[in-house]
């Protein structure tokens, strides 16, 4: 598809029009084009990031499946926009959504792999914390009729 694309640099290829095109990018910079002028602060990020999430995921075997499905799509992401920032200086955007007079910036399957991972690990963790507020809840029998707390329990005063 991307030798297709090459055939015509900067042009677009209407996938559904009004909404979607193929647009071949080269993208020297991270995320909506930033640090582009400095393409080593890109990929030492990018290489901490991976090596730091590889680490965690590792470190706690225990850790649920989404966790590891979540971190797999951000690290596979983050080394297939490596894979080419090392081969040809720059990550190859094609993907172009847009509307009527509204864009978004061009972006690739990793790229896309990148957001849905750091949006399901943004949903896995306000569930996970939703779930151990509600588990740390005092039960209705507990409260007093003033409205204030009950005592602290012997096994945890802090309570």
């Amino acid at each position: 598809m991307l030798q297709w694309l090459a055939g015509s640099p900067g042009q677009r290829v209407r996938v559904i029009p009004g909404l979607f095109d193929f647009y071949l990018q080269f993208n020297t910079g991270g995320a909506f084009s930033v640090f582009h002028d400095r393409p080593i602060v890109i990929i030492v990020v990018s290489l901490v990031a991976v090596a730091s999430m590889i680490w965690y995921v590792h470190r706690d075997a225990s850790q649920s499946l989404l966790l590891h499905i979540v971190f797999g799509l951000i690290v596979g992401g983050a080394v297939g926009n490596l894979i080419d920032r090392f081969r040809l200086g720059a990550v190859i955007d094609f993907m172009h959504v847009y509307w009527r007079d509204w864009y978004w910036p061009t972006f690739n399957v990793a790229d896309a792999a990148i957001s849905i991972g750091v949006g399901l690990y943004i949903l896995f963790t306000v569930r996970s914390e939703i779930k151990r507020c509600k588990g740390n809840r005092q039960k209705p029998n507990e409260v007093k009729r003033d409205g204030s707390p009950p005592p602290p329990d012997e096994e945890n005063p802090s309570a």
